[in-house]
């Protein structure tokens, strides 16, 4: 007799996201210009498009259910290892870069326009909350943390909290 648990059923699915994780990334990795390490996680329903020419490399990020990163032509989006939240959308036209160790919330937007060639940097250890919207040519410090709902448009130092639309820093602290 087969006796099904809560924990044995969740187990299984976990199970199999990892095996269709696994098959999707070696899928992606056999494409020019994409490079995803084995040790990233890419949850169910998260979107990667990456155009001729555009360059995306993923080492060690988990990526939530339904989030979507898009890279054009000429674009090159870097995940250092990260967290991102459900539904968030990272565009890149440009250059977008994220370093280790963030933590990116549900619903972030980092978007470059179409013809945008400016770059997105997000540094060391940094939170982004939910609902933020970084736009081209921003530059986030090490260290710092943006409140929900922001809309950065102009870069950050390094150990600020920054709030508001548009963002404006409200304090730096040491670290």
């Amino acid at each position: 007799m087969l006796k099904w648990s809560q924990k044995a059923y969740r187990g299984l699915f976990e199970q199999a996201d990892k095996l269709r994780s696994r098959a999707y990334i070696e899928r992606l990795n056999r494409n020019l210009g994409v490079s995803i390490s084995k040790d990233s996680y890419l949850g169910p329903r998260v979107e990667i498009e990456v155009a001729p020419g555009g360059r995306l490399s993923i080492q060690g990020a988990y990526l939530a259910p339904g989030v979507r990163l898009e890279v054009a032509s000429a674009g090159m989006l870097s995940l250092g290892k990260i967290y991102i939240g459900f539904y968030s959308r990272l565009t890149a036209t440009g250059t977008l870069s994220i370093e280790d160790a963030c933590q990116v919330a549900e619903f972030v937007k980092l978007q470059q326009d179409k013809f945008s060639t400016e770059t997105i940097s997000v540094a060391q250890n940094v939170w982004l909350a939910s609902k933020v919207e970084i736009l081209p040519g921003v530059e986030v410090g090490q260290h710092a943390v943006v409140a929900g709902s922001a809309r950065v448009a102009q870069s950050l130092e390094d150990c600020s909290v920054s709030v508001g639309r548009p963002a404006r820093t409200i304090k730096v602290f040491e670290y």
